[in-house]
C-alpha cells in the first residue's frame, strides 16, 4: 500500500484532525475570556496572578518528560508505517515506565524548590506566602500526571485518532478555567482551587488511558518492557528536550520575570492580554500536531523509495499555515 493510500495519512483525515486540533484549542480559549474576569474579581488581583503562574506550571510540567512523549508518537507512527505493530506494547509501556519515574523525580525537584521560589523569586504579599506555598506544594503533584499524560496523548495521536483526543482535551480544558471558578462559593483561597486543578489532572489520565486501552487492547493484556527501546526513545527525545527547554521558557518566563521584577498584581494585568495575541499559535500547533505522526508514517512506507507525499504532506501543511495566519496578522498589525 502506497503512503497515499494509507488510512492514517490520507488528505481527507488529516484536515479533520487539524479541525479537531483546532476545536480542542479553541473552546477552552473562549471559556477562559468568560471566567478570567469572573476569577480576578473574585480572589483579587494577587492571587489571580499567582493562579496564573499556577496554570502556566501545569503546562511547563511537560518539561520533565525528556522528549519522550514526541519520541512515543514517532516511533509508533513508524511501527504503525512498517506494519509492525507487534512491537507497539513493549515500546509504549517502556516509555511510560520512563516517563513516570521522570514524573517522581520532577515532582522532588518540585516540591524543594518551592519554598525558594515563593519566599524568594516571585514577590508574593506576606499575607499570601503560606496559602502559595500550600498551594504550590500540591501543584507539585500534578507532575507526574501531566508528564504521564503526554505519553498517553503522544501514542494516541499516532493513531491519528484526534477526534476521540479532543472529546477529552476540551472537558479538560474548561475545566481547568470553570473548575476554580466553582470553587469560588466555597473558598478564595489559592490551596481549594490548586486542588482542583490537580484533581483534574489525575481524571485526565485516567481518561487517556481507558481510551488507549481502547484503541490498542493489547497495550492493556500485559506489562511488558523493551530495554531496545530506550535508545530510540532518547535519542530522538534528546533532541526534543532542548526544544522542550527553550520554548517554554521564551513563551512563559516572562510571567516571572514580572513577577520577580514588578510584582504578582502586575502578571495577573499582563496575562489576558498575552494570551489573547499567543492564541494566534493554535493554528500552526494544530497542523503540525497532525503533521508529526502522519509525517512519521509516510516516511516509513516511503523508506527507501520516492517521498514525493512526504514532500507533499510538508509543503500543503506550511500553505494551509501561511494562508490562515497572514490575514489574522494584518488585522491585528493594522488595529495595534
Amino acid at each position: 500500500m502506497s503512503a497515499r493510500d494509507n488510512e492514517l495519512t490520507r488528505g481527507g483525515l488529516l484536515a479533520k484532525n487539524v479541525v479537531w486540533n483546532l476545536f480542542s484549542i479553541v473552546v477552552p480559549f473562549l471559556v477562559a475570556i468568560i471566567t478570567i474576569p469572573i476569577l480576578i474579581d473574585a480572589i483579587g488581583k494577587d492571587r489571580f496572578g499567582l493562579l496564573a503562574i499556577s496554570w502556566m506550571f501545569v503546562g511547563y510540567f511537560s518539561l520533565f518528560d525528556f522528549g519522550l512523549g514526541r519520541a512515543l508518537t514517532v516511533l509508533v507512527a513508524k511501527c504503525l508505517g512498517e506494519d509492525r505493530q507487534e512491537g507497539i506494547p513493549g515500546l509504549v509501556w517502556t516509555a511510560m515506565t520512563m516517563m513516570a519515574v521522570l514524573g517522581v523525580i520532577g515532582f522532588g525537584v518540585s516540591f524543594m524548590l518551592t519554598p525558594w521560589l515563593v519566599g524568594s523569586v516571585l514577590k508574593v504579599p506576606p499575607e499570601l506566602q503560606q496559602e502559595t506555598t500550600k498551594a504550590f506544594y500540591l501543584l507539585s503533584l500534578s507532575i507526574p500526571f501531566v508528564i504521564i499524560t503526554v505519553g498517553l496523548r503522544g501514542v494516541i495521536a499516532a493513531y491519528q485518532q484526534f477526534g476521540m483526543l479532543t472529546a477529552i482535551r476540551i472537558p479538560m480544558g474548561i475545566f481547568t478555567f470553570v473548575g476554580p471558578v466553582a470553587v469560588l462559593p466555597f473558598s478564595t483561597s489559592l490551596y481549594p482551587i490548586v486542588a482542583v486543578l490537580v484533581a483534574g489532572r489525575f481524571i485526565a489520565v485516567l481518561a487517556h488511558l481507558l481510551l488507549l486501552f481502547r484503541i490498542v487492547p493489547e497495550i492493556g493484556y500485559r506489562y511488558r518492557l523493551d530495554a531496545t527501546q530506550l535508545r530510540p526513545l532518547f535519542g530522538f527525545g534528546g533532541w526534543m528536550t532542548i526544544s522542550n527547554l527553550v520554548v517554554p521558557l521564551m513563551v512563559s518566563m516572562d510571567r516571572f520575570v514580572i513577577g520577580a521584577v514588578l510584582s504578582v498584581t502586575a502578571v495577573a494585568f499582563y496575562t489576558t492580554p498575552f494570551e489573547v495575541v499567543f492564541r494566534l499559535l493554535v493554528i500552526p500547533t494544530a497542523v503540525m500536531a497532525v503533521l508529526l505522526p502522519a509525517q512519521s508514517t509516510t516516511l516509513a512506507i516511503e523508506k527507501g523509495e520516492d517521498r514525493g507525499y512526504s514532500a507533499e504532506l510538508f509543503n500543503k501543511g506550511l500553505s494551509y499555515i501561511y494562508m490562515d495566519l497572514l490575514p489574522l496578522l494584518l488585522v491585528i498589525s493594522v488595529f495595534s
